[in-house]
């Protein structure tokens, strides 16, 4: 698995990473928000984490195209290493873009004085939302199998585009939203990625992923 994960993270720097642009783009604009009102405006955040959300799912459906999938499973390496390394590199991609919107608004805080409970607040909500879709697809994608995950992506990723519509309505109704009601909402969430993990590894028993 330390090598799948390897692999990924490499396909990360040199395929993807110029992806991550529209979220530089829309932290940037954050942060200028931020500096110039004094306030966290957490009705931007589902637009920082709609990239970041989407990029597991997507190297697995490069994986396909390339066929590299299929060759690692004529290697020593089960199926269930593959769906423990999507989780996990789902995790990592969730925690590292949380870490970094904590780091950059740390610095709004020495900057403006803002209060440091939104900016925790806001990181637990970017680290658990980037952790909802995958956590929704991929038992999808591991249960029916390669035949029918490009389909499965395919209409999740317009579910994702609805979304994140949905959010930008939904976060201006919870922009009162607490410390304590983002921490409540991250557990919950980390919960279910737990629970989407398990479904995909019990999927994957006695199946051919094909």
């Amino acid at each position: 698995m330390k090598g799948l994960l390897k692999k990924d993270l490499l396909h990360l720097k040199v395929q993807f990473l110029p992806v991550y642009a529209y979220s530089v783009f829309m932290l940037i604009m954050i942060v200028a928000a931020t500096l110039s009102t004094g306030v966290l405006k957490v009705n931007f955040l589902s637009n920082l984490s709609i990239i970041p959300s989407a990029i597991a799912v997507l190297m697995f459906m490069d994986d396909i195209r390339t066929g590299s999938i299929k060759t690692m499973l004529c290697m020593p390496v089960s199926i269930k290493d593959h769906v423990s390394e999507k989780y996990l590199f789902s995790l990592i991609n969730a925690l590292g873009s949380g870490a970094v919107f904590l780091v950059v608004m740390l610095v709004c805080v020495l900057i403006r004085g803002i209060d440091t409970a939104d900016v925790l607040s806001g990181t637990m909500l970017i680290t658990g939302t980037v952790l909802i879709y995958p956590m929704l697809v991929l038992p999808f994608v591991y249960g029916l199998g390669l035949r029918s995950a490009r389909k499965v992506v395919m209409f999740s990723l317009l579910g994702l585009f609805f979304m994140w519509i949905t959010s930008i309505v939904t976060m201006k109704v919870i922009i009162d939203l607490t410390l304590t009601k983002a921490a409540v909402m991250f557990a919950v969430i980390l919960a279910l990625f737990a629970l989407s993990f398990a479904v995909s590894l019990k999927v994957c028993e006695n199946k051919d992923i094909e």
